[in-house]
């Protein structure tokens, strides 16, 4: 869950990423997460602060790009490496998984209606026609996801069989909807997707 702070909310820093991008925090209420260093005044020395997430350390054998938590912790959000937040043990287990059936981690699936086939939504990032102006740091994201072919183009770009204007959610979970081109009858259009 993505949750917006009011400026000038009081933190307590309980942990930090190993290259100090990310801080573990806590606030007067109890609630815990993660927040961007760089958006935060921090009055103690991050060097007593304990590392709970090493970007280095990879969960899966093999897998580049993947970091782990460390100490048990919950893990940070997105850094340059491409991480995500919240992720549990049965997570990198489905992960796992996943590589070992062949999935690739580079490649993502674009699932909805006439929003998510617009040109708009993120089809310009795929074929380079993009400014990331103060946030740069994400291109090492856009670069991740870039560099394989998902069917038709890199997953930015690539055309969708599961997402048609006009569709309701239930289409993507029904049969009878799937592009005849590449779907069987006897599966949904986001089942069609993923295989």
């Amino acid at each position: 869950m993505i949750v917006t702070l009011n400026p000038l909310t009081p933190l307590t820093v309980v942990g930090r990423s190993i290259d100090r991008l990310w801080l573990e925090v806590q606030t007067a209420y109890q609630t815990r997460g993660w927040v961007y260093a760089r958006y935060t005044d921090v009055f103690v020395d991050l060097q007593q602060v304990p590392v709970v997430y090493d970007v280095s350390v990879s969960p899966v054998a093999g897998a580049t790009g993947t970091p782990a938590a460390v100490s048990g912790a919950t893990q940070a959000p997105g850094t340059s490496a491409g991480i995500l937040s919240g992720l549990t043990e049965h997570a990198h287990e489905i992960f796992r998984d996943g590589l070992a059936l062949g999935n690739r981690p580079n490649v993502f699936s674009k699932v909805g209606d006439s929003i998510t086939v617009s040109p708009a939504f993120l089809t310009a990032i795929g074929q380079g026609r993009y400014n990331l102006a103060g946030f740069g740091y994400l291109q090492d994201v856009i670069d991740y996801y870039s560099e394989d072919w998902a069917r038709t183009h890199n997953s930015f770009d690539n055309y969708s069989l599961a997402a048609q204007g006009g569709w309701w959610a239930s289409r993507v979970v029904s049969n009878g909807y799937g592009d005849s081109d590449y779907c069987r009858e006897d599966e949904t259009p986001l089942e069609c997707e993923y295989r």
